[in-house]
This record gives C-alpha cells, sequence and structure tokens, in this order.
C-alpha cells in the first residue's frame, strides 16, 4: 500500500471515530477525486413530503418531463453523493426510488484499492459478494461504478464489516452521512 493511501485512510478512521458530524458529501468526493465529480448545474428538486407515513425507499420530486426529469436519471445530494434514481416521470412530477430501496442493486467500488461488490438496497443497505483477499475496512468511500452513473460518485461508507469464516465472501452495511428524514431538496439529472 503506497504512503498517500495510508495517509487517506488513517485520515477516514479518525474523522469517523471522533467527527461522525463532520463527514459531509463534500468529505467524501475530496477523498476520491475532487471536482471530477461534481456537476452543479444539475437542477434542483424538492422533495413531496410523505408524512407521517415514511417510504425511506421512494421520493416523490417536485421535477417531471416539463422540467426534463427523465427515467433512469441519478438522484443526488447537491450533485455530489448518490442517494437515487428517478423510476417514473410524470409532467409535474417524479418517483426515484432510493439506495434504502430493498429491490435496488448497483455495482459499486470500495476505497483507493478499488475493490468490487454489489451494494444491495434495504432498510440498512449492504455490501455484499466483496473478495475475502482484498484489503477491506471500515470507513473507506463506497462508491458507483455501473454504467447508469458517473463513475466515482460517492454513496456513503463501509460499516460494520462481516467476515464469517465459513462464507465465500464478506459483507458490510453502507454508512450514509445525512438523515434521511431531513432531506428536503436534492439533485436530479446526468
Amino acid at each position: 500500500m503506497r504512503y498517500y493511501q495510508l495517509v487517506i485512510i488513517c485520515l477516514l478512521l479518525l474523522i469517523l471515530l471522533f467527527g461522525r458530524f463532520l463527514i459531509t458529501p463534500q468529505t467524501i468526493i475530496g477523498t476520491i477525486g475532487g471536482d471530477l465529480f461534481i456537476d452543479n448545474n444539475w437542477p434542483q428538486a424538492k422533495i413531496y413530503s410523505t408524512y407521517p407515513f415514511s417510504n425511506r425507499a421512494e421520493l416523490l420530486l417536485n421535477v417531471g418531463s416539463r422540467d426534463g426529469a427523465e427515467e433512469m436519471m441519478p438522484v443526488t445530494i447537491d450533485g455530489e453523493l448518490l442517494i437515487g434514481q428517478i423510476i417514473k416521470v410524470f409532467d409535474n412530477y417524479s418517483v426515484a426510488r432510493t439506495v434504502f430501496d430493498p429491490d435496488w442493486e448497483l455495482s459499486v467500488r470500495v476505497g483507493i484499492q478499488q475493490i468490487d461488490a454489489l451494494l444491495e438496497g434495504g432498510a440498512t443497505p449492504r455490501l455484499t459478494m466483496v473478495a475475502k483477499n482484498k484489503e477491506f475496512m471500515e470507513g473507506q468511500v463506497v462508491y458507483s461504478a455501473s454504467k447508469d452513473f458517473r463513475y466515482g460518485t460517492p454513496l456513503g461508507t463501509v460499516e460494520k464489516i462481516e467476515d464469517s469464516p465459513t462464507a465465500v465472501f464478506r459483507e458490510a452495511e453502507l454508512s450514509v452521512p445525512y438523515n434521511f428524514n431531513d432531506l428536503r431538496e436534492v439533485t436530479v439529472g446526468r
């Protein structure tokens, strides 16, 4: 492992251990490429309230076909942190599934070593099919590696690794640096 990789991993671990509240989309994006993955020209969308019924698997957005929304468009926080994808578009609004949708699967990579994993959505999104021979640690950044999204768009970090001696692969939880219930606005676009 190169020295700078070790330094970045150590910094991420320190932030996770001593300043969890400091992890923001800007912190995560800076660790894997800086401005390469930021596009501030994407349109902002307000999230319709479904209170008191909380369905974290879907978001109802106030942008529709009249606003240029299309199916399969990514949904992000500030154009930097991938949280979902538009699945239905109407004239004045659209529906987006999120990483909390149990039917959503996404090819991702983890950390500077670009470890392959499969993100499985759900109440607690999980990273699965992680090879046991890879350096897989808590705090590493998880980012998109699917052709459906901009390569390298972060989703969160690795948390609670499970490594059973009888299992073929390792698994972990995806930790997201936001409170879903506090989201009021997202960015949509390519």
